[in-house]
């Protein structure tokens, strides 16, 4: 089973979004991306974006840069907060769809658990 989401904005030139979602260890997020000019997308975590704002390197799990469209994906190996990141480095507006789906985690160790 899995929970969907889409959206769309208008990403500001030289503007960053973030989606955030809670994420159990073993689900899997899968990003898809479609955007009218070339963007950044990542997926990583609150504090990576909060570190990256503050003059760092961004720290991903997955990411694609210069895109006009994209699929990430990312299985986690705890659960927490994870967050995909659109960053518009160019002089324009740019119009971003975001389609989202978490995946829940298989059941591979039922038995064990039994």
């Amino acid at each position: 089973r899995a929970l969907f989401r889409s959206q769309s904005r208008l990403l500001r030139k030289e503007e960053n979004y973030s989606y955030e979602f809670e994420i159990e260890e073993g689900q899997e997020l899968s990003v898809s991306i479609s955007a009218d000019d070339y963007i950044d997308a990542s997926i990583c975590t609150t504090r990576d974006v909060n570190r990256w704002l503050d003059g760092n390197d961004l720290m991903e799990y997955e990411g694609d840069d210069d895109v006009r469209e994209c699929e990430l994906s990312f299985v986690p190996d705890k659960s927490g907060k994870y967050v995909v990141l659109l960053v518009n480095r160019t002089d324009d507006d740019v119009d971003v769809t975001v389609d989202v789906a978490i995946w829940a985690a298989d059941d591979q160790d039922e038995e064990e658990e039994d």
